[in-house]
């Protein structure tokens, strides 16, 4: 995989082996089908790559706004479908804020109220049919993520990775998200919400 040389690359050049890789192998036991994935804040894909790769995903949509990530999102997960947009409660533009410093950690970028103009899109506009996991990674606009995607995620019920970030409460990811269980599955706050049989 190709990395930036920012927080994420160097961690995974030393330790030779997927970024997050404590969260991403047992998360490749827990989830029930990888058959098809969304990525909803891919960064360079290397999430992505995993989902792909190892867990053999049939089919991995990854959405991912930053301009200097995607490049490399496309080069690192050529058989995805890579989208340069961001993902939120509505259709629009909005502005990515960037890190001054993108040897800090690209992943940090987000939505505000200015920065770079990027498009905007719910996961729902895009109609996709039977999908079985969503990983959503978005730096505090989680809950925007399944204000937009209640159509999709009410009509297949697919296990999805959150993890919050500052802000963001768990109390109202589960509000959005009825009917579903959630497990803590990392050190950190990453949450696995599966439906209820």
């Amino acid at each position: 995989i190709t990395y930036h040389s920012d927080l994420i690359g160097r961690i995974a050049s030393e330790k030779n082996t997927f970024f997050e890789e404590w969260l991403l192998t047992p998360l490749k036991q827990k989830v029930k089908s990888f058959d098809f994935v969304i990525d909803i804040g891919a960064n360079i894909g290397n999430h992505s790559f995993f989902f792909k790769e190892v867990c053999q995903a049939n089919r991995v949509v990854c959405f991912e706004p930053h301009p200097e990530n995607f490049p490399i999102l496309q080069e690192n997960c050529p058989t995805c479908e890579n989208y340069s947009i961001g993902i939120s409660s509505e259709n629009g533009e909005g502005f990515l804020e960037m890190p001054e410093n993108i040897n800090h950690n690209s992943g940090t970028s987000k939505l505000g109220s200015s920065g770079h103009p990027i498009e905007v899109k719910t996961l729902d506009s895009f109609k996709f049919e039977n999908v079985t996991f969503i990983k959503i990674d978005v730096e505090g606009l989680e809950l925007e993520v399944l204000k937009g995607a209640q159509e999709t995620i009410k009509k297949y019920h697919p296990e999805i990775l959150v993890e919050t970030h500052s802000g963001i409460h768990l109390e109202d990811v589960q509000a959005l998200l009825p009917g579903y269980t959630f497990e803590k599955v990392s050190f950190e706050t990453h949450y696995l919400f599966t439906i209820n049989e």
